[in-house]
């Protein structure tokens, strides 16, 4: 008994291989035209009161800025470089050094320290210390900035890499109620030249702790590379003053 050979399957015409090519050819397409319509990922969170405009906020107070471990310098750099971003904005702004110089001339020491406190531990200063402060600073908000990174990673001579610049910082905007009207989060991240680890160039120096390579450390950019574009970035976002009438001359936020 004959059995029926098998009947291998036709192949498929090229008609439908050209179709299927272009079906592929475009869902690729639309994958990559999707890819990169995707927007990129924010680099600060930025959040305003949806009624900030009722606050009547026309004067603003920049307090000193605060770490939490007491960077002094780290934070006189912050101070000096929000108070140049400011300036293009139509508040007026009381500097960190008027600031500071009121309050000390007000309460002392002792009510710097507890408005540093409160910056370090919450990020802003507290709703019942604000309608006080206020008044004495004669303005109707404070501006709060907490440093949350600082760092500078350089490269020495027998490392190979990119040295960095860090910072991330956190600011909060409280009216003269109490509210939070405003708030930024961010982080900025500044890279150096590419370093190749070689020899020391300048030989070799002496100390009581041994001997150590002198020369060819690569150094980190300045913080002033990460805190002008972040700043730059908030005033853009920041909300245009609603008070009516033309903007009060500012005093330099240094």
């Amino acid at each position: 008994m004959s059995h029926p050979r098998p009947v291998a399957p036709a192949a498929p015409a090229p008609a439908v291989l050209a179709s299927a090519t272009l079906a592929l050819a475009a869902l690729l397409m639309a994958s990559a035209v999707a890819h990169a319509a995707k927007p990129p990922k924010p680099v600060d969170r930025i959040w305003t009161h949806p009624d900030f405009a009722s606050f009547g906020v026309g004067a603003i107070a920049l307090l000193p800025a605060a770490s939490f471990d007491n960077q002094l310098d780290a934070e006189r750099q912050v101070d000096a470089a929000l108070g140049v971003a400011l300036r293009s904005t139509s508040y007026r702004w009381v500097s960190s050094v008027t600031t500071r110089a009121m309050l000390r001339s007000s309460g002392g020491d002792s009510l710097l320290r507890a408005v540093r406190n409160q910056i370090v531990e919450r990020g802003r200063v507290d709703s019942l210390a604000a309608p006080r402060l206020c008044a004495l600073l004669r303005v109707q908000a404070l501006l709060a900035v907490r440093i949350e990174t600082w760092e500078q990673v350089a490269m020495e001579w027998d490392q190979s890499g990119k040295p960095t610049t860090s910072a991330a910082l956190r600011a909060a905007l409280v009216d003269s109620l109490g509210r939070l009207a405003w708030t930024a989060q961010g982080r900025e991240v500044a890279e150096g030249p590419y370093h190749e680890a070689r020899p020391p160039a300048l030989g070799m120096s002496s100390s009581g702790l041994g001997t150590q390579p002198v020369g060819n450390e690569t150094r980190p950019p300045g913080f002033d590379t990460v805190l002008a574009p972040m700043f730059a970035r908030w005033v853009a976002a920041y909300p245009p003053r609603s008070v009516p009438g033309a903007a009060a001359p500012r005093d330099s936020a240094r």
